[in-house]
């Protein structure tokens, strides 16, 4: 349940209003949930109050048998009507801000400071005794009533006998039901009444949910001994903190990548200008190698020559002449006797 009796101040600070060239018109100043015009809160909440109001004692209490109606009727009723005074007392407490209260109403308004951010805070949330009873009252009548509907959706289905039990079902079809027993009987089918159920169901949950977190929290600002306020300007200085420390570590990691960036490009840096350096080595090496080939090459040319002639010109001087002739003797002896006797002729026969 949201503050929904328009006796909310605007958060933020509280201090006069800018004076300028021109007088800005004046909206009233809201003093308690009565106030004209009332807000679609308060709309809202009246609507639902009187639809649960409606549906519970005109519809389902008179389905069950009669003790147990009369035990419904007592419970849910009386606690109706304890929710509806507790949200009345509620309503009527002028919620202002101390200080609109303290001048007043003449010279101030609540406004929204600039960069102060959104919100309303409900200072009827403060006091205690007012509000935690509407709240309270509240979790227990949707409870009893969720609990209450969904008995007669599984009963209508497993044994629907046991909710036709007023007189005025005597004679009627077993498809037919009766809405508002007992003084204005109204006839609906079957369908009529597991769709209203239905959705009483999940309406009522969805309100018992949210009034239950709100109970929740409110007792959780009372452990605390804390207001709604303390609370708003306590959970923004968190966000704050919290947006700050996000972006320090945003900072901090993005100075780290920049930092490796960094790193790395001096590793490359030093990678690419050893590579080069090595590679000239290689090229220096090759170039006193090609040289130094080229000078041995010749130096080892004329030196074979050099030897070649003086082993030819010792080996001419110390073999004797009469040698050499005996040699070419038996060379030629050798040629003649290898060569056939036939080849011999013909040879004699050419010219």
């Amino acid at each position: 349940m949201t503050c929904s009796k328009g006796c909310c101040a605007r958060q933020g600070k509280v201090g006069p209003a800018p004076s300028t060239g021109e007088q800005a018109p004046r909206k009233a100043q809201t003093r308690n949930g009565w106030t004209l015009p009332p807000t679609h809160y308060q709309l809202f909440t009246w609507m639902h109050y009187t639809y649960f109001l409606l549906v519970t004692m005109g519809v389902y209490i008179p389905l069950l048998p009669s003790f147990w109606s009369l035990v419904c009727y007592s419970l849910i009723g009386g606690d109706f009507f304890l929710h509806l005074v507790a949200y009345v007392v509620t309503t009527s407490i002028d919620c202002a801000h101390p200080d609109i209260r303290a001048r007043g109403y003449k010279d101030a308004l609540p406004r929204v400071e600039k960069g102060q951010g959104g919100g309303y805070v409900c200072y009827a949330c403060n006091l205690e005794v007012p509000f935690f009873v509407t709240v309270l009252s509240g979790v227990i009548l949707l409870l009893i009533i969720f609990v209450l509907v969904v008995f007669v959706f599984v009963v209508v289905y497993t044994d629907p006998d046991l909710l036709r039990t007023a007189p005025q079902y005597q004679g009627l079809e077993r498809s037919r039901w009766l809405f508002f027993l007992p003084f204005w009987p109204v006839e609906g089918s079957r369908i009529t009444l597991l769709v209203l159920s239905g959705f009483t169901v999940v309406f009522s949950a969805n309100f018992l949910i949210r009034l239950a977190n709100l109970l929740i929290f409110h007792i959780y600002l009372n452990c605390r001994n804390i207001t709604t306020y303390d609370y708003i300007l306590e959970d923004r200085a968190k966000t704050k903190q919290k947006k700050e420390e996000e972006e320090r570590m945003k900072e901090e990691e993005e100075r780290k990548r920049e930092m490796k960036r960094k790193d790395r490009e001096e590793k490359r840096l030093a990678l690419m200008k050893a590579l080069s350096d090595s590679v000239q080595k290689i090229r220096d090496r090759k170039s006193v190698e090609t040289i130094f080939f080229q000078e041995s090459s010749s130096t080892s040319l004329d030196t074979v020559v050099n030897i070649h002639e003086e082993q030819s010109a010792i080996t001419m001087d110390t073999i004797p002449t009469t040698s050499l002739h005996t040699i070419d003797e038996e060379q030629s002896a050798i040629t003649v006797d290898t060569i056939p006797t036939d080849a011999a002729v013909v040879a004699m026969d050419v010219p």
